[in-house]
């Protein structure tokens, strides 16, 4: 490269030899392009009477001009390559910054999910002592860190049996879909499936009050009552001398039915079962009266075809009920 410089200098240099030297120079990095031309500006011989003041300042202009050319390039590059690494690298800051936002979220709220299946029943024990046995198809969510300090809440959705430990200063609440409830200590079953088209609340022992959130009305319930909430109108109606064990019932896996249409009935085993009824005779649609069973699906539809005289059946999924 050196005589490659001292050609250029001397305004010798072949226009390939001029290309060679760009490139040259081009691939240097600064501070060997600084320290190369400061070396030859300071240590190159001039020779006397050939170059003119003119000349000298032309190849001064153009040695600075290299420099700014390069510099340039230079930092182009650099910017260039800072752009390719925050394209890469920004993205992966952002995940792992909202990876590490929401694992700390959930390690400061631990959140505890229970869930039961079709055909599964569980029975969870809160921290206070409170029990809740769970039919199928339920979830119930809480937060330890938070439970038990103003309020003991809880998250629901199913149907479950509860026997709430009594703590007047600290009340037990209910969230569930279009409802709230709010005991100090008692017993109830509640079924809150936004697969139906109604709530109900059964009390056992104590008292309960009941909300819609939607009318914001709110009814206390006395033992025996059972309160029935409508979920298109937030209404709420209250039923007397309700039989607790048949509410209960599906604790033992038995449903029990006194005067229901055989439309409700189907719904349940419905969701008891997770098959799809398709009734080819609507005449044949009264009510029903009777125990169910929840675990043993050919046994619930004997005795339905047995009571209205129709004969079923299956396929996959699917439960198709004929008259005779």
């Amino acid at each position: 490269m050196d005589n490659l410089e001292q050609r250029y200098r001397d305004n010798n240099l072949t226009r390939a030899e001029l290309v060679q030297l760009k490139d040259e120079v081009n691939a240097m990095n600064d501070e060997d392009l600084g320290a190369s031309l400061r070396r030859h500006w300071m240590d190159g011989q001039i020779p006397d009477g050939s170059v003119s003041g003119e000349t000298v300042e032309r190849m001064k202009d153009n040695i600075e001009d290299r420099i700014a050319a390069t510099r340039g390039h230079a930092a182009f590059v650099f910017f260039r390559y800072f752009k390719i690494a925050a394209a890469v690298l920004l993205p992966l800051l952002l995940f792992s910054t909202l990876y590490l936002y929401k694992e700390n979220s959930k390690l400061g709220s631990d959140v505890i999910t229970f869930n039961t299946g079709k055909g599964e029943k569980a029975t969870v024990t809160l921290p206070d002592g409170t029990t809740a046995m769970l039919n199928y198809d339920s979830r119930l969510v809480y937060t330890p860190k938070l439970y038990s300090k103003s309020e003991r809440r809880i998250s629901f959705g199913g149907e479950a049996y509860f026997t709430v430990s009594k703590n007047k200063d600290c009340p037990f609440i209910i969230s569930a879909d279009r409802l709230e409830v709010k005991v100090l200590g008692t017993k109830f079953n509640l079924s809150a499936r936004n697969t139906m088209k109604s709530a109900e609340l059964t009390l056992e022992e104590g008292h309960v009050e009941f909300t819609s959130l939607l009318t914001h009305e709110h009814v206390q319930l006395l033992p025996g009552q059972t309160a029935v909430l409508d979920y298109a109108t937030g209404k709420i109606r209250v039923n007397a001398d309700t039989d607790i064990a048949d509410v209960r019932a599906w604790q033992t896996s038995q449903l029990v039915f006194t005067d229901v249409p055989l439309a409700s009935v189907l719904a349940r085993l419905q969701n008891v079962y997770g098959v799809r009824f398709v009734v080819k005779d609507k005449d044949r649609m009264g009510n029903f009266t009777g125990t169910l069973p929840t675990d043993n699906l050919h046994e619930a539809l004997v005795i339905i075809s047995e009571s209205f005289h129709l004969k079923h059946t299956q396929s996959g999924q699917y439960v198709t009920m004929t008259a005779r």
